[in-house]
């Protein structure tokens, strides 16, 4: 966003794993809580402690909250890759729709069975080295 708005560098791709995309998101799923490696309360402490260093250094504490965003338009193309047992998957699916909706090229993973940081914790698993082989090839065409 930073970057659109100031046009100072201009970004070719968004390549984002699981990514934390919405403060608002604190209000704990009753089907993903008791699988959440990232926490709601996790969340609400990383939320929290960034908000309040960019508000002691900006003055701002939405230029960071992607969803908060009305204008989607010249935003750099994305690749997003999330768990459906992460609790960001309704976020970056939301940010994936607004992206596509504003007509920006959007490559959106949605792996089952995964949590956050699935990649990590389980990276001989299939879907983790599918997920790293994406993420490869989204980079291949930058």
């Amino acid at each position: 966003m930073r970057c659109r708005t100031r046009r100072a560098i201009p970004l070719v791709k968004e390549i984002l794993t699981y990514p934390m995309l919405d403060d608002r998101n604190v209000i704990p799923d009753p089907h993903l809580s008791p699988l959440a490696s990232w926490t709601y309360d996790n969340n609400f402490n990383g939320w929290s402690a960034l908000l309040a260093t960019l508000w002691a250094v900006t003055g701002s504490r939405t230029s960071l909250r992607l969803l908060a965003l009305e204008n989607f338009d010249d935003l750099a193309p994305a690749y997003i890759d999330v768990g459906d047992l992460d609790i960001f998957r309704d976020e970056n699916i939301r940010y994936a729709r607004n992206l596509v909706q504003a007509g920006i090229s959007t490559e959106l993973h949605l792996r089952p069975g995964c949590m956050h940081s699935f990649d990590r914790y389980a990276r001989k698993a299939r879907p983790s080295g599918a997920s790293w082989a994406a993420r490869r090839d989204a980079i291949a065409t930058i």
